[in-house]
């Protein structure tokens, strides 16, 4: 294992895996549909952790050839679903409904706010808090105007921003991770389950309100602590680990495909097994990622003037 690897982050993309994955589950938990929750929070992770890595070291690249990097990382994987879809599930996609993302929000959301995070990097990148200030008050002012559905918890574009604030949050900790300290794990674990209680009761109570904004507040700070648990030492020895280390860091590199796949995947067919049905459909979504993973890689060399190598289509990070 790398020790320079900020291991950490990988622990950020390994829950969020999980929980997006729990909270699109409802029909695998016949009476206690109240279960598949956290959706939200694995977002918010999911975001944090693109922002995080987006400002890690490297020269800036020409805006061109900074965004063919992240299309090369994100087109190979939708395009693998779309062949598994249609191959396997016999799901039939229009070609511009495969370029376009239609089925998935958030890679049409990330594709948006690439450019910002571009320009973010660039011009911006000792400001990066005053730029999560003022998204905080364009954000703020928004609701008071806007009368409809679907502000962050719903199906509108307002919970773009939100994501953008987290992105921004991720590169904050991602430029300043070096002069991050240790906490003690239970201290952050405490907090963490603090900030998700606080932040559930915020939902319940203020709804779908102009007044929800707070809540990104706890949310964040789940988001921070998650992190702050994986550079503990205990977790830090753990992802360093021969046996830990791999296994958590090959979950999260398959955040992205374990998005893309799991609907088709998810079923109630097996709820007669409950409730070992909800585990062995997490790893039969993860084998599925898995499986898009290695189409991805191939598609990826495959579209690359290198020869192929075999090593790397198999590989998962």
């Amino acid at each position: 294992m790398v020790k320079e690897r900020d291991t950490a982050i990988d622990l950020v993309k390994f829950v969020a895996v999980f929980l997006v994955m729990n909270s699109h589950m409802g029909a695998c938990y016949p009476k206690y549909q109240f279960l598949a929750t956290g959706g939200a929070i694995g977002d918010a992770l999911f975001f944090f952790a693109s922002g995080f890595t987006l400002f890690l070291g490297g020269a800036i690249l020409r805006f061109d050839e900074w965004y063919k990097k992240r299309i090369k990382r994100i087109y190979p994987s939708i395009l693998a679903v779309a062949i598994v879809g249609a191959f396997v599930f016999g799901r039939e996609e229009s070609f511009g409904s495969i370029i376009l993302a239609k089925q998935y929000w958030f890679i049409q959301c990330i594709f948006i706010l690439y450019p910002l995070l571009f320009l973010a990097k660039k011009y911006f990148s000792k400001h990066i808090a005053l730029l999560g200030v003022l998204t905080v008050i364009v954000m703020a002012i928004f609701p008071f105007f806007y009368k409809g559905e679907g502000l962050f918890y719903g199906s509108g574009y307002y919970r773009w921003a939100v994501y953008l604030l987290f992105m921004l949050l991720g590169a904050i900790v991602g430029k300043e991770r070096a002069k991050i300290k240790q906490m003690n794990v239970w201290i952050a674990i405490v907090l963490t389950f603090f900030c998700i209680v606080v932040w559930y009761g915020m939902g319940y109570l203020l709804g779908n309100s102009s007044l929800q904004i707070l809540s990104i507040i706890p949310l964040m700070g789940v988001t921070v602590f998650i992190y702050m648990i994986g550079k503990s030492k205990p977790l830090d020895r753990l992802l360093h680990s021969k046996i830990g280390g791999p296994i958590v860091i090959s979950i999260g590199a398959l955040c992205l495909e374990s998005y893309l796949v799991q609907k088709m995947i998810i079923t109630d067919a097996w709820n007669t097994l409950f409730p070992w049905n909800v585990p062995l459909i997490m790893v039969l979504v993860l084998i599925s990622a898995y499986c898009v993973k290695v189409i991805a890689n191939l598609i990826g060399q495959i579209f690359d003037s290198q020869p192929l190598n075999w090593h790397g289509v198999v590989r998962i990070y």
